[in-house]
């Protein structure tokens, strides 16, 4: 094995958190721009929790901002 057939360190950590991957396939499984009031409504969690695990995913390359 060759470190170009491990994954992303970057990607790796933006989903190896639960509660991110739970975003990220929120976001995935839509068909329009998700805001942060529908992700924080469907997963029962706190806002900022939210945006916080958003910036990983941004820094990440998975989501874009709208």
């Amino acid at each position: 094995m060759t470190s170009r057939d491990l994954p992303d360190p970057v990607l790796a950590r933006a989903v190896a958190v639960p509660l991110r991957r739970q975003i990220l396939d929120l976001i995935l499984a839509t068909d329009h721009p998700v805001t942060v009031a529908e992700l924080t409504d469907e997963l029962g969690c706190n806002h900022n929790a939210v945006r916080q695990h958003l910036a990983r995913l941004r820094e990440a390359g998975l989501v874009a901002e709208a």
